[in-house]
């Protein structure tokens, strides 16, 4: 059976919003049931089945969004509910509790409860319900300030959650700067496809990032492939000994790194920082060219050249441009 937890935002409130989640801890509600307060004092790890049950005034959510609004005075069956009995409950699925309370409050005005700075994750879920519900200038004074606080927190290393709530969190709040940043991130490091089934980012801002990540990889695997048949072929190295010893450094090393067979798209496990890590760890071997001779020697030392292409591919990645996708 489910926890019941009561959450009042307006006592005279005629709406209940019904929200059922499994938490393993909930924001503290304003009823106090022997099983809840059981619950809530002796937290653990473990998923419980809670449905929250949240008291507010159909006035201020018709006034704070249209969503709303169109669900109260319509034809829809809550409007006529509303109208019959002058209280309605409406189920509202798959929000988190934490960021539905919050929105709420400020709707209602209650921001002796609303945080002044939230967490990056918190702040993601928040513009979720924001953007669902079109309640932007209700909640605008909050998301200027909230906003004001992230652009200070612009991330440098790469977690792929994380990084998914900054690209979601920088489109909405129109954060140019850390959208290219955290796009870069997730082309860079990204080590599978990347999709966004929590947060409502466009299907072509994710297509845009997969498709940067598989070409950024599929260059560096080009260029070695262009280096390795090459070499095999008799095209690069200026003697059959400096081919030989080029082409034997790069198997082995393409062998140590688990590349003699490479990936294929859309390279599951590797990302492009993983690569030319690799690939600047592969090891060099003693030249064997005659450079006091009149061949030619920039087709020779394979390894270095590979590197330095590399070097070049990386220093020219950028992230995406936030005004191309509005």
């Amino acid at each position: 059976m489910a926890i019941i937890a009561n959450y009042i935002i307006d006592e005279t409130g005629e709406v209940t919003l019904v929200l059922h989640a499994k938490l393993t801890s909930l924001p503290t509600p304003d009823n106090a049931s022997p099983e809840l307060v059981s619950s809530t004092a002796n937290p653990d790890q473990s998923l419980k089945d809670i449905e929250a049950r949240i008291q507010v005034s159909a006035k201020h959510l018709r006034l704070a969004s249209p969503v709303f609004d169109r669900q109260l005075t319509g034809s829809f069956n809550e409007a006529q509910n509303l109208q019959r009995t002058g209280k309605v409950d409406i189920t509202v699925e798959g929000w988190d509790l934490e960021a539905l309370l919050i929105l709420l409050r400020i709707i209602h005005g209650r921001n002796h409860r609303v945080p002044h700075f939230v967490p990056l994750s918190l702040c993601a879920r928040i513009a979720v319900l924001v953007d669902y519900y079109a309640c932007q200038e209700a909640m605008q004074v909050h998301l200027r300030l909230w906003k004001s606080h992230l652009e200070t927190q612009i991330p440098t290393g790469y977690n792929a959650t994380e990084t998914l709530e900054w690209i979601w969190v920088s489109y909405f709040f129109d954060m140019s700067r850390v959208f290219d940043q955290v796009t870069l991130l997730a082309i860079r490091h990204g080590d599978e496809h990347m999709e966004s089934t929590e947060f409502p980012v466009k299907a072509s801002i994710m297509e845009a990032i997969n498709t940067h990540r598989e070409k950024s990889i599929d260059n560096v695997l080009n260029l070695i492939a262009r280096w390795r048949d090459g070499l095999r072929q008799g095209l690069f190295g200026c003697t059959f000994e400096c081919r030989c010893d080029d082409l034997g450094a790069l198997e082995q090393s393409l062998f140590t790194a688990n590349l003699y067979n490479p990936p294929t798209t859309p390279f599951t496990g590797w990302s492009f920082d993983s690569l030319f890590t690799h690939v600047k760890t592969f090891l060099k071997p003693s030249s064997r060219c005659n450079l006091l001779s009149y061949l030619n020697h920039d087709k020779c030392d394979a390894i270095p050249k590979i590197v330095q292409e590399v070097e070049t591919l990386s220093s020219e990645m950028q992230g995406l441009d936030l005004t191309t996708f509005k």
